[in-house]
């Protein structure tokens, strides 16, 4: 495995172990057009195609149980969490390219 493999396969890890952190905390979807939703996330697909909301509070109503289509989603916000990362997240090579671009 290339080194650039190695960096594709350890940042998608970690991103995928990120998201994972957020199961269960409210967040606010922005969707196209500037229209706010909020909810709970729950999990997204495997291939990051889908969301899953529950409680999902939008201008037309209210759904118990979501999907949102990632391609609809412009950005999620998710509330602070002071505790969502209670080690440091970059270390290896990662940690390295920080380092360089100081």
């Amino acid at each position: 495995m290339s080194s650039d493999e190695e960096a594709r396969a350890w940042l998608r890890e970690h991103f995928l172990r990120t998201l994972t952190k957020f199961n269960g905390k409210d967040a606010v979807f922005t969707m196209h057009q500037n229209i706010m939703v909020t909810g709970q996330y729950e999990c997204s697909s495997a291939d990051l195609k889908y969301f899953h909301v529950s409680d999902l509070k939008t201008p037309l109503g209210n759904c118990k149980q979501s999907l949102l289509r990632s391609s609809d989603v412009i950005s999620i916000d998710f509330k602070s969490q002071s505790n969502l990362f209670p080690e440091p997240i970059l270390h290896g090579f990662a940690k390295d390219c920080v380092q360089q671009n100081q």
